[in-house]
């Protein structure tokens, strides 16, 4: 085999469908990521952060498939590590909560894809 050939089909995996369900899958993992912490931080200011353990048991979701949503979620500013080495949800990222409408109520990481008629409008940057 030639190196284009090969190439193209390791490319052809991924296809529209799957890219379409990947970015949606990780819209979702993100707003579950800030709705969790931002629920951690109302119900304790002082100690706002949850470790990764926690969130890894919370959203069904290893770790490793959580670390470019992390990376991205403190790059914006929406998340932030704390002292003692957890994850916290800074104001930025509560607003951005709120402005989604709030905290997700339930979270459902691996559904369809399809937007459910009780489910908050996504903003498309995280």
């Amino acid at each position: 085999m030639h190196y284009a050939q090969i190439h193209a089909e390791r490319w052809r995996i991924f296809d529209q469908k799957t890219v379409i369900d990947d970015v949606e899958a990780d819209r979702r993992i993100r707003s579950a990521l800030l709705s969790i912490l931002y629920t951690a931080a109302r119900h304790d200011a002082e100690k706002p952060g949850m470790g990764v353990l926690d969130l890894e048991r919370m959203l069904d979701c290893p770790e490793e498939h959580m670390r470019f949503h992390i990376w991205y979620l403190k790059e914006n500013g929406w998340i932030r590590r704390t002292e003692s080495g957890t994850l916290a949800i800074t104001a930025n990222g509560v607003d951005l909560v709120l402005e989604r409408g709030g905290p997700q109520r339930s979270i459902h990481l691996l559904d369809s894809g399809e937007i459910r008629k009780d489910e908050v409008p996504r903003d498309k940057s995280a």
